[in-house]
């Protein structure tokens, strides 16, 4: 099992610590039969364009 990663609105992509930047907390492990799983939970609420959209959606050439 790995050491708990939050996951942050910063370039690294991940903080140290739980920090304002952080929307999710999680650990990976192996199960009995030797695949990756990833326990996860949101630590705040999504949902806020201005801080959560971070770019442009995509879309589809209308040509």
């Amino acid at each position: 099992m790995t050491s708990v990663l939050h996951h942050a609105d910063v370039p690294a992509g991940f903080v140290p610590e739980l920090d304002e930047n952080t929307f999710i907390s999680s650990f990976y492990f192996f199960d009995p039969d030797g695949i990756l799983l990833e326990f996860a939970a949101n630590v705040r609420t999504l949902g806020d364009p201005a801080r959560d959209l971070l770019h442009s959606p995509a879309t589809a050439n209308s040509n």
